[in-house]
């Protein structure tokens, strides 16, 4: 299928929509719940993912008996791999006969991997549904000063279709957020002819954004006033207006790698753009939580949604 149209749209718009399919994440923020509690949809498929992991386990029982009690159906999946997010979305799509679909993803608590999954099966796939429409719910969390994490991985998003090799002409384009010592490991080990990053400000509390700019107040200063593209944070077109804008300017001329670290908003638009355009690279970089404020996971704002609209082949023109 084809992806056609983006549009940011209202909480309150969105709950007037018919939704056919839900998809949360549960872990251990308290925000994971927030969507789900607040859109309500008894006709509608819910499906929560829960991680396959054993820590801060307390808060994550705690929020997946939330979820069971609104009707969620729950399966379990690997927080580096889209094997099973694959799986999953087999049962959603492959059932139902509808020619439109209407499906909320609340990525908010999902790792990249599992969003790039979702993306990447509905575009290569030619599903019974000529349209599917996809809420892509964001809901910021509460600044909380964040105590250090331990890094677990920098490389491709996708190591079948992310690596490089041997490219010597590397543009590296790096969102910022509070991690300065991985986005440094990282330029070291690939050695980009050009940097650019992406600064969010204003993030969702300003707090945030002054943080961002003191922990990378060094990094900063080496990349320079001209290489740093400020982008607000709770509107996805406008970082899709002046990320295209760069990486197509940027892509006729050298191998493109965007690191999609910040707000998560930064990291979808990113996903999305690499869609568009395959040879535009996707790294990674996991950090795991060691220590844990909770209140650091408490929904804080507006939630951000953008609507995601695929065609396939022959509805695309009629759109």
């Amino acid at each position: 299928m084809e992806l056609t149209h983006t549009c940011q749209i209202s909480l309150n718009e969105l709950k007037t929509e018919r939704i056919d399919c839900i998809i949360a994440t549960s872990g251990f923020h308290s925000r994971c719940t927030y969507l789900a509690e607040n859109v309500k949809s008894e006709e509608s498929k819910k499906l929560v993912i829960t991680f396959d992991e054993n820590y801060f386990t307390a808060l994550r029982k705690e929020n997946e008996s939330i979820f069971n009690k609104l009707g969620f159906v729950s399966a379990k999946a690997k927080a580096d791999s889209g094997k099973e997010i694959e799986m999953l979305l087999e049962q959603v799509f492959r059932g139902n006969m509808s020619r439109e679909l209407n499906i909320i993803v609340d990525y908010s608590c999902m790792p990249k991997i599992w969003l790039a999954a979702i993306l990447d099966y509905i575009s290569k796939n030619e599903l019974h549904a000529h349209i599917i429409n996809i809420f892509f719910v964001f809901t910021p969390k509460k600044f909380v000063p964040e105590a250090k994490k331990k890094l677990e991985f920098i490389g491709p998003l996708n190591a079948m279709k992310d690596s490089i090799q041997n490219d010597k002409n590397l543009t590296l384009i790096a969102g910022l957020n509070n991690d300065f010592e991985s986005i440094v490991k990282l330029t070291n080990n690939i050695k980009p002819q050009k940097i650019f990053v992406f600064l969010p400000e204003p993030a969702f509390s300003h707090e945030y954004t002054e943080s961002v700019i003191e922990k990378n107040k060094l990094f900063l200063d080496k990349i320079g006033e001209k290489n740093i593209i400020r982008y607000p944070a709770n509107n996805p077109e406008e970082i899709n207006s002046k990320l295209t804008s760069l990486c197509l300017e940027m892509r006729l001329s050298s191998r493109v790698i965007i690191v999609p670290q910040g707000p998560k908003t930064f990291a979808l638009m990113s996903l999305l753009l690499s869609l568009r355009y395959p040879d535009i690279k996707l790294w990674d970089i996991t950090l795991k939580t060691k220590h844990y404020d909770p209140e650091e996971g408490m929904a804080s704002g507006e939630p951000v949604i953008l609507k995601v609209i695929f065609c396939s082949d022959d509805e695309d023109e009629y759109y």
